[in-house]
């Protein structure tokens, strides 16, 4: 029979813990009823050194661990058992991970580091804080991270700078502030021009926060001017008005002031179209 998270999960609390008794609940009244697992009197099951070697034993008849693996263990870990996924009770498989794109002349130790054209790499926080590097730009939507080539606008000036994405459901942010924390490098921000965007700016260290990566104020305003221009706004300004106007930054309390007279926003996506 194949065995349930919660029934594998009861079998390896027994062995690892070997508690006298326990309280009878679903999955120990299974394996009392189906396998004479314990002795059920009164309200408690009883256990003995007898059925704590029994509850190996089923595990081990089940191609199952005798303890559970954790939440860092790899799928290629649980793979090792027969009797349950590779998926199951594992570390997600990005945990840890950042998307990154180098460009300009980046170095990985002491060998070149360039991203292939419309191409990100995933690295490890380990690994990225022996990249070398001029700036770090935190990119905040994935669209925007995987067609970065296509912003005929961006220029960088010669600079060596490593693109980092910020993060979503599938790359957590976690790693990406992690990462920051442990370097110097001034911080670029490649953000919506919109309340949201302009906050995440506004949360970076703002000792290091050396530029908002965005198209002229000109073309901003004259791509804002848009029903869905208008929508970015209407739908952000309530959440980020306070933060934004209580900004330090020079550079966020410029762009929001700009972004607060149109009363308008725009997102990266809409930014291809900048003109170079």
């Amino acid at each position: 029979m194949s065995l349930s998270a919660t029934e594998r999960g009861f079998l390896q609390r027994l062995v690892r813990t070997t508690p006298p008794s326990v309280v009878p609940g679903k999955a120990a009244v299974f394996f009392s009823e189906h396998y004479g697992l314990g002795q059920r009197a009164g309200r408690a099951i009883f256990y003995t050194d007898a059925h704590y070697a029994q509850a190996a034993k089923i595990l081990a008849s089940n191609g199952l661990p005798p303890e559970s693996l954790g939440p860092d263990a790899t799928r290629a870990q649980a793979a090792q058992f027969g009797g349950m996924s590779e998926k199951s009770g594992t570390r997600p498989t990005h945990e840890g991970e950042i998307a990154v794109i180098a460009r300009g002349g980046c170095r990985l130790g002491q060998r070149p580091w360039e991203s292939p054209t419309g191409a990100c790499l995933i690295a490890t926080v380990d690994t990225l804080l022996h990249v070398h590097c001029d700036a770090i730009c935190v990119v905040e939507n994935w669209e925007a991270m995987r067609s970065l080539h296509l912003y005929r606008w961006l220029r960088a000036d010669d600079a060596k700078v490593l693109y980092v994405f910020r993060g979503d459901t599938k790359f957590s942010p976690g790693p990406v502030k992690s990462f920051l924390s442990g370097r110097t490098e001034p911080l670029w921000a490649f953000v919506d021009f919109d309340p949201a965007g302009l906050g995440i700016a506004n949360g970076l260290p703002g000792e290091r926060l050396a530029r908002l990566v965005l198209p002229t104020w000109e073309w901003l305003a004259s791509a804002a001017d848009t029903v869905r221009g208008r929508e970015l706004f209407g739908q952000q300004a309530a959440q980020w008005s306070a933060t934004l106007d209580s900004a330090r930054h020079p550079l966020v309390r410029a762009a929001w002031t700009v972004l607060s007279d149109l009363q308008a926003g725009v997102t990266q996506e809409r930014m291809l179209g900048a003109p170079e």
